[in-house]
């Protein structure tokens, strides 16, 4: 493939493992400068590492995701490194609680912070650094399958909070949409749609509330 986000700067949350390390690398291959936060230190390195074997530029980055301090001196640190943040992508995907009727309260409240205030934590980072550098760039979620249980809820609220910043940042021209992997697309196959979309987003208005993949 084409490099059509050479020097462009991204940072993914969520980079150690699944969807989040799919987008990453699939942004390295694309030409895009990643920046590979996770909370465990191990996994975002490694995906840094994978991104420039496969011949980008990757840094790892170790941040625990509801860590508001923490995420907005990574993309700051981001700014004064590279100069602007060109795509953020956030891809929650909490283990499950297990069972309602079992789960700890812990495990509940540990649960929702990484699935909806983790999402926000990271996005009102990025988007600070954006408007500050008058750089307009693309936030993306990623959503998981549409299915019962935990997934699903965890998709609810990525897209219930994709719409409402695509919503607030309309008029600034930073760009917010959802990637929806279908059932049948692991990690790998994310990898493909991400490269072949060119990683930038468009929103589509054909039906209420649907954010779609597309060139810029």
């Amino acid at each position: 493939m084409g490099r059509p986000l050479e020097d462009n700067v991204a940072v993914v949350m969520g980079a150690g493992a699944g969807y989040g390390r799919a987008v990453a690398i699939a942004l390295g291959q694309a030409g895009a400068i990643v920046l590979a936060a996770d909370r465990d230190p191990e996994l975002a390195e490694d995906t840094a590492a994978t991104v420039r074997e496969l011949g980008g530029s990757g840094e790892g980055f170790a941040v625990h995701p509801c860590d508001g301090r923490g995420v907005r001196a990574m993309a700051s640190a981001t700014v004064q490194h590279f100069g602007r943040i060109d795509v953020c992508v956030v891809a929650p995907l909490p283990p499950s609680p297990g069972p309602l009727v079992e789960a700890a309260d812990e495990r509940w409240h540990a649960y929702l912070e990484d699935a909806l205030v983790a999402p926000q934590v990271a996005i009102q980072a990025c988007v600070r650094e954006m408007l500050a550098t008058g750089h307009a760039g693309d936030i993306i979620l990623v959503a998981p399958p549409d299915e019962p249980g935990a997934a699903g809820l965890v998709r609810a609220g990525t897209l219930a909070l994709a719409r409402w910043w695509e919503a607030e940042l309309r008029p600034t021209g930073i760009r917010v949409a959802a990637l929806e992997p279908r059932h049948h697309e692991s990690a790998d196959s994310l990898h493909a749609l991400v490269a072949v979309a060119c990683v930038t987003v468009t929103v589509e208005a054909a039906t209420p509330g649907a954010f779609a993949v597309g060139p810029r």
